[in-house]
């Protein structure tokens, strides 16, 4: 026997307006919070959220083949956010606006995203040798100057530059890798609280 949700998805693919409307309503305030959860931006996440739900409608044949809806609106929420915000890198403006509504975590979702973000992070420094994880910190979770960072190790600026370019390369490969993100957007999510 169908689940109320397969029954839904099965009826949304035939054209149903209304199964997709109860699929809206059912989800919709999730994919809001998840997609906050990246952009912290109430604006922006209500206007990913309807694209998210327009790509699902236009691609609404698809759905007969979905076992859980709910993994794959979160898969097409995802992906969808990330391209957004791959695009927005590259856009001083888009930038300049994700930047400025990123607040501190309010909602356990947030700050269980950060949590997450914060554990790759740390997993991805931890490959890094011990005076450039060091160098590392300073500089980005710190806020320290290249400076401060060579008088507080007794190692010389150009050293904490070198430093500095190994770590980040390194942290530019692992996120692209693993999270398929331009390094800027990664440490915007990791770096800023």
């Amino acid at each position: 026997m169908p689940t109320k949700e397969q029954a839904l998805m099965t009826k949304c693919a035939q054209g149903s307006e209304k199964a997709f409307a109860e699929l809206y309503r059912l989800y919709a305030p999730l994919v809001y919070r998840f997609i906050y959860s990246f952009v912290k931006s109430s604006e922006l996440a209500d206007d990913l959220r309807q694209e998210v739900f327009i790509k699902i409608w236009e691609n609404r044949t698809a759905l007969t083949e979905i076992q859980s809806f709910q993994a794959y609106l979160f898969s097409i929420s995802r992906n969808h956010t990330l391209n957004v915000m791959k695009r927005a890198a590259t856009n001083t403006a888009a930038m300049g606006f994700i930047l400025n509504n990123y607040k501190e975590q309010s909602t356990p979702e947030d700050s269980l995203v950060t949590k997450e973000y914060f554990a790759y992070l740390n997993q991805v420094i931890s490959t890094i040798s011990p005076q450039s994880r060091a160098v590392f910190i300073l500089c980005r979770q710190q806020h320290k100057t290249y400076e401060e960072v060579a008088e507080l190790l007794g190692i010389s600026r150009n050293a904490v530059k070198k430093h500095m370019v190994k770590s980040m390369m390194i942290l530019r490969e692992a996120v692209k890798r693993d999270l398929d993100l331009p390094l800027s957007i990664a440490l915007l999510l990791l770096l800023n609280k």
